[in-house]
């Protein structure tokens, strides 16, 4: 099935409401024109700012496929691939749409749990902390009219599951971004990624491969809208 992107239509007024207090999972967010109280929670002053802020290339190389035609609503993108396949190049390139948010969870684990990640039973337990408490957001910011571009890896039959919950529970558009690269090449790019130092987390090939046999490939009986992506 073929994706539809977005039109680029004006930011309405109301929108920032829907940024205003929420407290899911111990994180908060307010705008900028509000009082911020102390407490033990991390603090955004504007979701715009951390989700929205363009960070450089990764430096991956990604065959970026030619632009879909414009729909008439927000769409939420989502990306499968695996490490090092140049899942935030792709992101980067689609947050650069009008009156779209980036929500990256690599910039956020890392900003959030600090020093917490060091196995992989480590980052589960801090990525579904960290969705349960995003998803109400990324409803609401869809909601409000905007897009999202959602930077987590929709690699297993579980992760995809839960990104569904959010299509079903809103009546935007979507479109599943599939970066199909071999191990090899993946891992190519992996060892250049650690040795250029371009990435919040380090990753060894022993990592990989032990994250990679838990990969699954979207599947068309999933129901998603797959726009598939080679590497050149």
């Amino acid at each position: 099935m073929q994706c539809s992107g977005h039109a680029a239509y004006p930011t309405p007024p109301q929108a920032v409401d829907y940024y205003r207090h929420y407290f899911y999972g111990g994180l908060a967010f307010f705008t900028t024109e509000e009082a911020r109280p102390g407490g033990g929670f991390f603090f955004w002053d504007v979701a715009f700012r951390i989700f929205k802020k363009k960070e450089s290339s990764m430096k991956t190389e990604v065959h970026a496929a030619t632009p879909a035609a414009p729909s008439c609503g927000p769409t939420l993108h989502l990306v499968c691939g695996k490490i090092a396949a140049g899942k935030s190049t792709l992101t980067n390139q689609l947050a650069r749409a009008p009156n779209t948010v980036l929500i990256s969870e690599d910039k956020l684990l890392a900003t959030v749990y600090p020093g917490e990640i060091q196995s992989v039973a480590d980052y589960v337990r801090c990525t579904t902390k960290l969705r349960s408490a995003i998803q109400p957001l990324v409803e609401d910011i869809l909601a409000a009219g905007s897009s999202v571009v959602l930077d987590f890896p929709a690699n297993t039959l579980a992760s995809r599951s839960w990104m569904k919950t959010i299509i079903t529970n809103t009546s935007a558009s979507h479109c599943l971004h599939f970066l199909d690269v071999s191990d090899e090449e993946c891992k190519r790019r992996l060892n250049r990624r650690n040795e250029e130092a371009t990435h919040q987390f380090r990753t060894s090939e022993a990592e990989f491969d032990q994250i990679t046999q838990f990969f699954t490939p979207p599947t068309n009986d999933e129901g998603f809208n797959v726009q598939r992506i080679y590497p050149t």
